[in-house]
C-alpha cells in the first residue's frame, strides 16, 4: 500500500463520509458504524463545522443533535474515523527492515526447522556463544553438515569427546596430519586408548 509520511503502525484511521438530508425537525441520524464517541466524528451542517458534545452526541451509531439541522439535500455531512488493521499475514519479507527483528521478539518454539530454508543461516549470522550444548538434540549434527577444517583443537574442551562419541572406523590414519601423529605417539595416547593404561 502506498502512503505519504510516517510508516503506519498496526492500526491507523481513515475518514469515511456519509450524507443525510436535513428536515428542520429530525434530530437523530443513524450512521453505518456503531460509534459512541463524538470525537470520532466530523460533522458539517450546511458546510459549518459542528462541535462535539455541544452540537451533537452519538451512541451506538445514532447521532443526536441539540438542534435539528435545517432542511436541505445532503446538507448534513458526517465524517467517521474508521480503524484499519494491518494483519500479520499481509507482511512479507520485503517489508521488514534489516535488524528490526531480534531474538527477544520470538516466542519459544516459534521457529522450527521446517521454516528455515537450506543455507539460510550462515556462520556469520550466529553470535558467539549463541548456541550451547543443551540446545542441540542428539544426532542433530552429522558429519555431512560440518565443513572441512571447521573444527580445530581450540574448539574442543577437555573431556568433550569420549570413546562412545566416536563411531567404529570414524577416524582413520589419513584423518591425522604428520604433526598430529607425532603428538599422539610421543604422548602415549595410542597406548592408553588400546590398552586402557
Amino acid at each position: 500500500m502506498a502512503y505519504i509520511g510516517n510508516t503506519p503502525e498496526i492500526g491507523f484511521n481513515t475518514l469515511v463520509y456519509q450524507k443525510f438530508n436535513g428536515t428542520g425537525a429530525c434530530t437523530q441520524f443513524t450512521i453505518a458504524q456503531p460509534i459512541s464517541d463524538p470525537n470520532y466524528l466530523e460533522i458539517l451542517v450546511n458546510n459549518v463545522q459542528q462541535e462535539p458534545y455541544a452540537a451533537y452526541d452519538v451512541a451506538s451509531g445514532v447521532i443526536t443533535f441539540s438542534e435539528a439541522p435545517s432542511a436541505g439535500a445532503n446538507n448534513v455531512q458526517v465524517g467517521m474515523k474508521s480503524s484499519t488493521i494491518i494483519y500479520y499475514s499481509t507482511i512479507n519479507g520485503s517489508q521488514i527492515i534489516d535488524s528490526t527483528i531480534t531474538g527477544t521478539k520470538f516466542q519459544d518454539s516459534s521457529i522450527t526447522s521446517a521454516k528455515i530454508a537450506d543455507g539460510a543461516i550462515l556462520g556469520n549470522d550466529i553470535a558467539v556463544n549463541a548456541i550451547s550444548a543443551n540446545q542441540i538434540t542428539v544426532g542433530a549434527i552429522t558429519g555431512n553438515l560440518l565443513a572441512t577444517n571447521i573444527i580445530n583443537s581450540n574448539n574442543i574442551v577437555d573431556g568433550a569427546i569420549l570413546g562412545n562419541n566416536i563411531a567404529v572406523n570414524a577416524i582413520s590414519a589419513n584423518n591425522f596430519s604428520p604433526a598430529t601423529n607425532n603428538k599422539i605417539f610421543s604422548s602415549g595416547v595410542v597406548g592408553s586408548l588400546i590398552f586402557g593404561s
